[in-house]
């Protein structure tokens, strides 16, 4: 770092603006709004979305412990900050009118019907995977439901992940394997809880405020009910306990995947849309929803009918010492870290790591894609290829250096070398480097990767103050050349938080 750059670092912080979350620490997840990227995922990445449908652009994901007024009403309350909360809240926001997800067909003929828009023309799909213990290395999503999660896909918007270690996610076209033991190791997401709009269930109404239309339109309210939170990992083959397989339970002895409601809400003042799900953490909460006397938890000797993230994590212990013993490789590789854990030590969403995954789906049914993804969070950098958090030169020669290497081989299917690849089987497949998502990793992509955007005045090579000036006469006066970061096209705080990570990584 250059003399002195620390302190103009800090002058330049003192606009104002704070950086984004990009860690566990304080349930404080955001992304840019306007982001927002089609990303089909069919063979040959032709399928048909609906004309005019609002593709889901995620800008935050907030998880709090929380007080319910009641529990008729859970929706209303406070902020639990305490480090043991009762009863969990997550909101997440989207730009713009989204609607509930309508069920897919996806266990094929006489399954659920194909009926994505039951509630609107842009329903919201995906996944928010929640890390509780903030380790990657414990716990995860098996084969083939992997390929629909976070690190299956964050590389097609040309983004590689934050805070994982090396060999997490696929990159490339080849990488979409099924065995667990080889790399990219892709199941391995660390996530123990999501909330998983999926459209894998079916997903009635509840209570509509609004034209009573059966859609959510601008500035409507709607509930809807599904089992839309569950255990990620699968762990049924091992579970001891987990309630029972009528009425309101889980699908199967074992899940944890119980019925619950999620609240849809858009604001016609922001033009946002809202998500929020309450769900207990403790037994306690879970009487607290109900209004009932607390219950214990499932379990061999029995229990009750009220559900709650506790007893889910002891199974997670449970089944952790049970793959232990009876030698199950690749469930005790997600589990071994929970054995002997207190579930209690994980009850507060602040010091969760939370990562995500939304789109929307086809205006037809495609047999084998079933998402067309729009938007990942959190904190990712485009282009930023080698993972250190700036978009820079090294980036350009690590794209060069994959054109140079896959040119003409197996790989890429035009077999030529010609300074192009070819992306083989495009749409089930993708590369990080294919920036532009044409199916192809050439010179177009080359000239997508952000510059450096901290070095703007002479003398180049060297960050000082003038290069601190340059910026700021450049953002004041609109000017492209201050376009660093996405959204592009927009000058916003996206564009001074990347020339502060610039600034103080350095260029050169």
């Amino acid at each position: 770092m250059n003399p002195g750059r620390g302190a103009i670092l800090a002058c330049v912080a003192a606009i104002g603006v704070g950086a984004p979350a990009l860690r566990a620490g304080d349930g404080e997840w955001s992304d840019p709004r306007g982001d927002a990227m089609t990303r089909l995922t069919d063979p040959g990445a032709d399928g048909v979305i609906t004309p005019g449908a609002t593709l889901p652009d995620l800008m935050s994901a907030r998880l709090s412990g929380w007080f319910p007024a009641s529990p008729e009403d859970p929706y209303t309350g406070s902020v639990d900050n305490s480090n043991s909360p009762d009863v969990l809240r997550i909101e997440l926001v989207f730009a713009g009118l989204v609607n509930p997800p309508g069920p897919l067909d996806l266990d094929g003929p006489g399954g659920l019907p194909y009926a994505p828009f039951r509630f609107g023309f842009s329903p919201v799909y995906g996944y928010l995977e929640l890390d509780l213990d903030d380790d990657p290395d414990t716990g995860g999503v098996f084969h083939p439901f992997a390929l629909t999660r976070y690190l299956a896909n964050v590389g097609r918007f040309g983004r590689t992940p934050v805070g994982f270690p090396e060999g997490r996610a696929i990159i490339r076209q080849g990488d979409r394997d099924s065995d667990f033991e080889t790399a990219p190791y892709f199941e391995r997401s660390g996530a123990e809880f999501e909330l998983a709009m999926c459209g894998c269930w079916d997903v009635t109404l509840v209570s509509e405020c609004g034209n009573g239309n059966g859609i959510l339109d601008a500035g409507e309210r709607m509930i809807v009910n599904g089992r839309f939170f569950q255990l990620s990992l699968a762990v049924e083959e091992y579970a001891c306990f987990g309630g029972t397989q009528f009425g309101d339970g889980p699908s199967s002895k074992g899940r944890y995947d119980p019925p619950i409601d999620l609240r849809f809400t858009h604001d016609k003042t922001e033009d946002v849309t809202r998500v929020e799900m309450i769900y207990p953490i403790s037994m306690q909460g879970a009487a607290i929803l109900t209004g009932e006397m607390q219950q214990f938890p499932n379990s061999i000797f029995g229990g009750g009918n009220h559900f709650a993230l506790q007893e889910a994590l002891n199974e997670f212990v449970l089944v952790a010492v049970i793959a232990d013993i009876v030698n199950d490789e690749e469930l005790d590789t997600l589990l071994h870290g929970w054995q002997g854990q207190n579930p209690v030590d994980y009850f507060d969403p602040r010091a969760w790591r939370a990562t995500a995954l939304f789109g929307t789906a086809y205006a037809v049914q495609e047999p084998v894609a079933h998402f067309v993804w729009s938007d990942t969070g959190f904190g990712e950098a485009f282009g930023d290829f080698n993972a250190n958090g700036v978009s820079d030169e090294y980036d350009v020669k690590c794209l060069e250096d994959e054109i140079e290497a896959l040119d003409g081989t197996s790989l890429d299917a035009d077999g030529v070398i010609n300074d192009i690849v070819v992306i083989p089987s495009f749409g089930l497949d993708f590369s990080v480097f294919d920036m532009n998502y044409s199916g192809a990793v050439d010179e177009d992509d080359e000239a997508l990767v952000p510059p450096c955007c901290a070095d703007m005045a002479e003398p180049l090579g060297v960050l000082d103050f003038s290069d601190v000036l340059a910026f700021l006469t450049g953002f004041a006066t609109m000017s492209e050349l201050v376009d660093c970061a996405e959204p592009f096209g927009v000058l916003d705080f996206s564009d001074i938080f990347q020339f502060l990570v610039d600034f103080g990584a350095g260029c050169d």
